[in-house]
């Protein structure tokens, strides 16, 4: 559909002529009345009765007059009312994230964004598999960076890194525990994709290797973590997951200087020229408003 000249006809019928429609467009009369010649040229229609004193609307002209200004009127409105949402959105998101997230601090910040946005909606989507966002129709993702797909925007949110947790129980029960290497003789709690042999941790710029024992494995870090509050063993578990048991001291990290690379979280969204009010005012309330201290 071409709707070029829409606004030039609406124009010159508000205007009563041709010449006053052209000085409140800014066009010489000649392209005014092209654009009018143009459209009713693709439509096959005389719009409007040319004379030398006034315009007249053909009974088809005037028809269309009244459905262009309806049309007019209402995208001006809705223009309005997306510049209004900017301030105070509405409407839905659909997020995903992995249950270990969604689970700390997704349901954390939709807490806190909801009570800044109370006409805002979410949904959020669990699950520790990658989804086609597109496909399933998922406005926003939060995952573990970097990005692998192209043709996907992303923004970075938070960075935290994973260390050695032990519970408070077993800590106390294994107080020979001096160095790294006694580790070795524990029960391991071990994460799918993360390896038992010369497993690197950082501590300062030294790498430490690990080689450790295992005997439960599981794909998801809310299961790992509940065997090592149960003192099945100790485990390597990305930090903001256990900030909670920290606090209450059912929790406590072993050898606190020791910790993985940076992980980092970030928001990602399907690459479009415009990124939906709903979605940045959710992106940049989190990046602003977010403490990792609030899980």
């Amino acid at each position: 559909m071409n709707l070029e000249g829409i606004d030039v006809f609406i124009k010159v019928i508000q205007a009563g002529s041709f010449t006053k429609a052209a000085q409140l467009l800014g066009k010489p009369v000649t392209t005014v009345s092209d654009k009018i010649a143009q459209l009713e040229q693709r439509l096959g229609v005389t719009l409007i009765h040319r004379t030398t004193r006034k315009l007249n609307l053909t009974p088809i002209g005037q028809k269309f007059y009244q459905t262009c200004l309806s049309a007019a009127t209402q995208f001006q409105e809705f223009s309005e009312e997306l510049v209004q949402n900017a301030d105070n959105p509405k409407g839905l998101i659909r997020i995903t994230t992995a249950v270990d997230v969604a689970q700390t601090i997704i349901s954390t910040l939709v807490r806190q964004y909801l009570h800044h946005y109370p006409e805002m909606k979410i949904e959020i989507v669990v699950t520790n598999e990658k989804v086609d966002l597109i496909k399933e129709g998922i406005d926003l993702a939060l995952r573990v960076g970097p990005l692998s797909d192209s043709t996907m925007k992303s923004r970075h949110f938070i960075r935290t890194h994973a260390s050695l947790w032990m519970s408070s129980t077993f800590k106390k029960k294994h107080r020979h525990i001096k160095n790294v290497s006694d580790l070795q003789a524990l029960p391991f709690i071990k994460f799918k994709r993360q390896p038992v042999k010369n497993f690197l941790l950082n501590k300062n710029k030294e790498k430490v290797p690990l080689n450790l024992q295992h005997r439960i494995e599981t794909d998801d870090f809310l299961t790992l973590k509940k065997f090592v509050l149960e003192s099945e063993g100790f485990g390597i578990l990305p930090d903001f997951i256990c900030r909670h048991e920290q606090k209450s001291g059912e929790l406590v990290k072993v050898f606190p200087d020791l910790r993985t690379n940076e992980i980092d979280l970030i928001f990602v969204y399907p690459s479009q020229k415009f990124t939906s009010i709903q979605v940045k005012s959710f992106i940049d309330f989190a990046t602003k408003n977010f403490n990792i201290d609030d899980i």
